[in-house]
């Protein structure tokens, strides 16, 4: 008698708990994984073939496969785009999972109702797909390989670093031992830079406190902002938000730096809250990018105007 039964369907790859899992496998070592400190010919931050830079949690994804594996290009692409540019990617070489958030129609929406939070009858979808960095690469053009000449030797001037933060209008007062976002005031006092080892480390420690100060209810309206001291939770997430946001600040403007100093404490909440919710990774790389976006904004500066690599 012939087999009747519909064959399963192979079971689906869960993206989102993959990454979240990774981070937590880098948090468990003690590693706060979306940083690099020190910087790469052609800039830290992660390009597509194209020149245009990733955003949100590919941004993430891209540095951390970059650390790891020791790439020194900022470029990524699939195996098709390699080949159209005359590349072949080497025998052995793994590739890694990059994602996107669309939106599609429903064949049949019931009611005409809104479906996940959209347009009646849309739902929002997540899918992924493979890229290699260019240094996996063979055969691809001369503009994919960065040169070590191409380094700023002795770090990045410091004064543009403050002309981009000046021009925010966000108000920054100098002084103490102590930088914080306070409420109260609506402002963010830090400490002198004298005080910090590292010139970079001042702009890092800034760009961190200017994502709290963007999701107060009239910026952002950010949820685990205003609820910052209700509940570990909320603080844990808000942190890991202005970590991310001050990394990907970081690898917009190229500057590098550890300005946290109780990494115990921050990096215990975060594999917890993670372990708890296999998306909260992704949801803070989504709202850190709208901290980023908004900081640009202020700025009166397009993402696509800075960094080491220029977009084609």
């Amino acid at each position: 008698m012939a087999n009747t039964r519909t064959p399963s369907r192979q079971a689906r790859r869960d993206v989102a708990a993959e990454i979240t899992q990774r981070i937590i496998d880098e948090l468990d070592k003690g590693v706060m994984p979306w940083r690099c400190n020190w910087r790469r010919a052609g800039g830290s931050l992660p390009r597509r073939h194209s020149g245009e830079p990733y955003r949100g949690i590919n941004l993430l994804i891209l540095a951390l496969t970059a650390h790891a594996g020791g790439y020194t290009s900022p470029y990524w692409m699939t195996y098709k785009q390699a080949g159209a540019y005359g590349g072949q990617v080497r025998k052995g070489e793994r590739s890694t999972l990059v994602i996107y958030y669309g939106t599609a129609h429903r064949r049949e929406a019931p009611d005409g109702d809104a479906q996940d939070g959209n347009e009646p009858g849309t739902y929002r979808f997540l899918k992924s797909y493979a890229v290699f960095n260019s240094d996996q690469i063979d055969g691809l053009p001369d503009q994919f390989t960065p040169k070590e000449e191409d380094l700023d030797a002795g770090g990045r001037p410091i004064e543009r670093l403050e002309a981009f933060f000046d021009r925010m209008g966000v108000p920054v007062r100098v002084g103490g031992d102590v930088a914080a976002y306070r409420p109260g005031p609506d402002d963010i006092v830090m400490p002198p830079h004298e005080r910090f080892e590292d010139g970079e480390l001042w702009y890092a420690s800034l760009a961190h406190e200017i994502c709290h100060y963007s999701g107060t209810p009239e910026r952002l309206d950010r949820e685990v902002a205003r609820r910052y001291h209700e509940n570990q939770a909320c603080r844990a997430e808000e942190e890991l938000i202005a970590e991310l946001a001050a990394a990907m600040m970081g690898a917009h403007l190229g500057f590098t730096g550890d300005h946290i100093d109780d990494h115990a404490r921050y990096i215990g909440g975060w594999i917890k809250a993670l372990r708890s919710d296999k998306r909260l990774l992704l949801k803070a790389a989504a709202e850190a990018q709208r901290a980023v976006d908004w900081m640009f904004e202020a700025a009166s500066v397009s993402t696509d105007a800075v960094g080491t690599a220029e977009a084609a």
